[in-house]
């Protein structure tokens, strides 16, 4: 470890141990009958049939409610989990002592409804006492082990990061280790993000924990490499050996296949506010080259084929920006270059298989809460016919908060509902956003609508995937009444099959197919209801 960086101090909590209000509720299963929502517990609700988590006068008895200024930080998870298909929100709300607290929640992702929550006394098991502050920050979702990686603050003498190891292979949920970076009371430091690499021989993998720290004097950010099964320190970096200080950093990226890790934030100076982009050498955690944009405050970073993009805020017109540069030298290009026309406030991003960019965030315009699409040539953002604006005067309290790409073609969001103050807590929830509407994420023209999900007693599947001749298609519990047909996308977003479901199992014949991998929609009544990937061998 570097010199001068906060030494860190494991400690191993036991589930239960220093947390517990874990409830895995009953109307996770099959067998439900309470519609077609993307929400909470629903068993009772009798509210709107649209869409409960846009619902003006939702039934708060079946929302999962929080004392008032709860928040979601971050969304995560997919849908091929190998017991149950799972989303995953985290965020911070505050406990019956009126102490803030870290909230994990999972839940089914087809139809949303609660498994299974979690409130992590972070502040127990970092300094012994229940009266720590502890705040959520982000997480990330490994698809190779089964666990959630998480990254946060607690306070209490001081503020120190800690990162929790969440091993979902033990029903519903266990915290394998929880890790904070202890110091001199005259250090601060709080968890930023986290990120996960499965690039290493062995397996194990490693995740990189980015944290914002100060000596006293001057700030700066560090990123600490953590071998997943040992969660021991493997290697460390400190901006402070490059003069890289006064910085607010935002987001990690890892990219392993050309050796790069990049963070990117932001820094206040007398002359104004400067957007930064710093590269590291993954392989050796050394400095590769920094560089600095003026009038930016960037939030996120996506490493794409042939460059490194980045979004940001103007500090001084307030609207969204968006910058490209070399992956190797971060020299600015102008591959992907541009500026929103209204005035906004950028989130977060996520990233189609086509490089166009889904943006979440604020319009100041507007009044409301957005998703809108940047295409990947775009100067500027599409509030046309790709944008979803959540109604301010509709729903005057709800907020966007989190982002999250699905495996099966969606967009999920998690965020908080206030807008029927029936009483003073937050309602919770997650929305599932169909981001292409008809065909694929290639697709940029369709609006971002709630996404139709199956009725709760509907069996879908596909099986065997892989598969190199026949796949079968099974569709239990039809609806009397209602039509079924489902469509098959290749990978260059072509409809190649439209064909009517009428049995309970479809033999699929692919013989014939390109190797590769292809989306199967399911359709009910002529609307999506389903969308699942397999593999042709």
């Amino acid at each position: 470890m570097k010199k001068g960086l906060i030494p860190m101090v494991l400690l191993c909590v036991m589930q239960q141990a220093s947390h517990a209000q874990q409830i895995v509720y009953n109307d996770f299963f099959p067998g439900l009958t309470c519609g077609v929502t993307y929400e909470w517990p629903c068993a009772g609700y009798a509210g709107p049939a649209y869409y409960q988590g846009f619902a003006a006068n939702w039934d708060p008895t079946v929302s999962y409610l929080l004392p008032p200024g709860a928040r979601v930080t971050d969304v995560n998870g997919s849908p091929y989990y190998p017991y149950v298909e799972s989303h995953f929100e985290y965020g911070t709300t505050a406990n019956s002592a009126g102490v803030s607290k870290v909230f994990w929640l999972r839940k089914k992702a087809d139809y949303g409804s609660m498994a299974a929550k979690d409130v992590l006394d972070a502040g127990l098991a970092v300094w012994g006492s229940s009266a720590a502050s502890d705040q959520s920050a982000r997480m990330t979702y490994d698809i190779d082990n089964y666990r959630n990686y998480m990254i946060g603050t607690s306070s209490y003498s001081t503020s120190v990061p800690f990162v929790v190891n969440y091993d979902l292979n033990i029903w519903p949920g266990a915290v394998t280790w929880i890790k904070a970076y202890l110091g001199p009371g005259s250090i601060a430091g709080r968890g930023v993000d986290v990120a996960y690499d499965n690039s290493s021989a062995g397996g194990g993998g490693f995740i990189y924990a980015l944290t914002q720290e100060s000596n006293g004097s001057t700030t700066y950010f560090n990123v600490y490499k953590i071998d997943i099964a040992s969660a021991g320190v493997v290697a460390s970096y400190s901006s402070l050996a490059n003069g890289i200080k006064e910085v607010v950093p935002t987001r990690i990226k890892i990219d392993p296949t050309n050796d790069r890790l990049y963070v990117v934030g932001y820094k206040k100076t007398s002359s104004g506010t400067y957007g930064f982009v710093t590269a590291l050498k993954f392989s050796a955690m050394g400095f590769a080259a920094v560089q600095y944009k003026a009038d930016r405050m960037y939030v996120d970073v996506e490493r794409l084929s042939t460059d490194v993009e980045v979004l940001g805020n103007s500090t001084t017109a307030t609207h969204i920006l968006w910058d490209s540069y070399n992956p190797a030298s971060l020299t600015p290009t102008a591959s992907f270059t541009g500026v929103s026309s209204y005035k906004d406030i950028a989130t977060n991003w996520v990233t189609t298989p086509a490089n166009d960019h889904i943006v979440l965030g604020n319009s100041l315009t507007a009044g409301s809460y957005f998703l809108a699409y940047i295409l990947s040539t775009g100067i500027d953002m599409d509030y046309g016919p790709n944008a979803y604006f959540l109604s301010s005067s509709i729903y005057p309290n709800m907020t966007f908060n989190a982002i999250h790409k699905d495996n099966d073609g969606h967009v999920i969001i998690g965020g908080v509902d206030n807008s029927n103050v029936i009483t003073s807590n937050e309602y919770l929830y997650t929305a599932k956003f169909d981001v292409i509407g008809l065909s694929t994420w290639g697709n940029p023209i369709p609006k971002l609508t709630p996404a139709a999900v199956a009725n709760s007693t509907l069996q879908i599947s596909l099986a065997p995937v892989p598969a190199t001749d026949n796949i079968t298609l099974s569709v239990v519990n039809r609806t009397k009444g209602n039509t079924y047909s489902y469509h098959i996308i290749n990978m260059l977003g072509q409809d190649i099959v439209n064909a009517s479901v009428y049995n309970d199992n479809t033999i699929l014949n692919i013989s014939n197919y390109a190797s590769g991998v292809y989306s199967l929609q399911l359709m009910e009544n002529n609307n999506i209801i389903s969308t699942k990937r397999f593999v042709k061998e």
